[in-house]
């Protein structure tokens, strides 16, 4: 498609898994840009091909070098993940993947039910533009009003949605600027377990301080190599209640252990008397010697 011209996006794009991870978006809004808007024929490798409005030919290193495309270092994609969310788009039936040894048809499904030819719409644009001017100035104040609501409401709905959404969670709450092999990640768990299991992961890691993902999959490999695995909220819940109530009660019965105690000496006793030693004869003999002995020393 030519740089001049343009494309399509419906407002409901927003209920989509692809509004939840930016490079998702990016790589949908490349295929879009990218198809033919309407047949076409031309010379590819030497060969003639022929495109219906909506096909591309592209290559995964192609798509991945234009993903790429000024973007700094942090940010890179490669070509793995752009292949598997092409796949993902594929499941989802949003496009149509037909391969061959050097390149791949990419069709976009209902291209013709979304996209109009550039022609038409230049048409019924000249029409619609003469009706716009006549009342355009009438509705300019009311919609000057209602702008500010209409924006809150949509931010509102907006914020909602990222609540409820995996990907957009962590990007709201742990880092807007994460990389996409970790968002890819987050999505797998998504997959598995849902976005309610995988975002109550992530508040976990969290209160724990930790910033993370890799965190977050301990505590989830945690969940899923249980026997059987715990897979649901409230298989989750009922596992995390009976882990903290047991170590609670470990706890409790650490802390009433009768302490060990040290014998105390005879002597702290109050009512304690030193024993009395008898001497024996010998032993007062010397006795006597030692202070006859100290006497004759002092009068000298």
């Amino acid at each position: 498609m030519a740089d001049e011209s343009w494309f399509k996006v419906y407002r409901k794009i927003k209920k989509s898994f692809v509004w939840s991870n930016p490079y998702y978006l990016k790589l949908w809004l490349l295929i879009l840009s990218k198809a033919k808007y309407k047949p076409d024929k031309f010379i590819f490798n030497g060969q003639e091909m022929y495109l219906n409005s909506g096909q591309l030919v592209t290559g995964r290193a192609a798509l991945t070098a234009e993903m790429n495309e000024g973007v700094k270092p942090a940010q890179l994609v490669n070509s793995t993940f752009v292949w598997r969310t092409l796949k993902k788009f594929e499941k989802a039936e949003m496009l149509h993947i037909k391969s061959t040894p050097k390149y791949s048809v990419v069709t976009v499904l209902n291209w013709d039910e979304y996209q109009q030819s550039e022609q038409l719409v230049n048409i019924n644009r000249t029409a619609s533009e003469h009706l716009n001017d006549t009342y355009k100035e009438l509705k300019k104040e009311k919609k000057e009003k209602n702008i500010t609501t209409t924006q809150e409401k949509s931010d509102q709905v907006d914020k909602q949605q990222d609540q409820k959404n995996a990907v957009g969670y962590w990007l709201n709450k742990i880092n807007q600027a994460e990389t996409p092999i970790v968002l890819e990640q987050i999505q797998s768990y998504v997959e598995d377990l849902g976005d309610e299991v995988v975002i109550l992961a992530i508040n976990m890691m969290a209160v724990n301080g930790a910033r993370s993902f890799a965190y977050a999959k301990a505590i989830l490999n945690g969940w899923l190599n249980q026997t059987p695995p715990l897979t649901t909220m409230e298989e989750i819940t009922n596992f995390e209640r009976q882990r903290k109530e047991k170590k609670a009660k470990t706890g409790s019965n650490y802390n009433r252990r009768p302490q060990k105690e040290e014998p105390k000496p005879k002597w702290t006793d109050p009512d304690y008397k030193a024993p009395k030693e008898e001497v024996t004869p010998e032993q007062q003999a010397e006795l006597d010697a030692m202070l006859k002995k100290l006497q004759e020393s002092r009068e000298l």
